[in-house]
């Protein structure tokens, strides 16, 4: 039988004290099934020609997303200062980790629905739904306006393993692993309500 729960603790500073997320994410029911990782790349100019100090994050947030982006913040120095993301979803332990990677940096986050002359976004990216609003939330000042949440739930293979109650038990243990996430970033619990609602 599949084990259904990947616990992953993740301890970082927020509001100058230690807290230790014990993240509870239901392996392949809230991580996407597609092989393919985002695009981590620095933003496009814009029109001008003008250098954006931002990074792009485009396409689903897959496992190995978290280390990507660190890399590049790493090797791009002080010349970022905001997230570019455009993305369906994806990973939503994936997307914490790159929330509180966000959050710690002081980064601002901003959903583009295009670049100013700049390459076009993909069409199924041109907005930050599902695991992607964990990112969005992050930002210490946020833009964008094509935002998507929905409740995170178990797939048919795994409700097909497990009995009700274990199901039961694995959609309270999301739902109180992503209300500490949206609390610590501070936003209002009327939409972790309306995900899980």
């Amino acid at each position: 039988m599949m084990k259904c729960l990947t616990l992953l603790g993740i301890t970082k500073m927020f509001k100058k004290r230690t807290i230790t997320l014990a993240v509870g994410i239901v392996t392949a029911g809230l991580i996407s099934a597609s092989s393919f990782a985002s695009e981590i790349t620095r933003a496009p100019k814009d029109k001008n020609g003008k250098k954006m100090h931002g990074i792009l994050i485009e396409g689903k947030i897959e496992k190995g997303d978290y280390d990507n982006l660190y890399s590049v913040l790493k090797n791009e120095g002080p010349s970022w200062s905001r997230i570019y993301i455009a993305s369906p979803g994806g990973d939503v332990a994936e997307a914490i980790k790159i929330g509180i990677l966000v959050r710690k940096l002081f980064l601002q986050v901003s959903v583009p629905k295009y670049w100013m002359g700049g390459p076009e976004i993909k069409e199924p990216n041109k907005q930050c739904s599902s695991a992607c609003f964990f990112v969005y939330v992050a930002g210490v000042l946020r833009t964008g306006d094509k935002l998507g949440i929905h409740r995170p739930s178990l797939t048919v293979d795994q409700l097909q393993e497990i009995s009700l109650s274990q199901a039961s038990n694995e959609n309270a243990k999301i739902r109180s692993v992503i209300n500490a996430y949206m609390d610590r970033m501070g936003v209002p619990q009327k939409y972790t309500d309306r995900m899980f609602n």
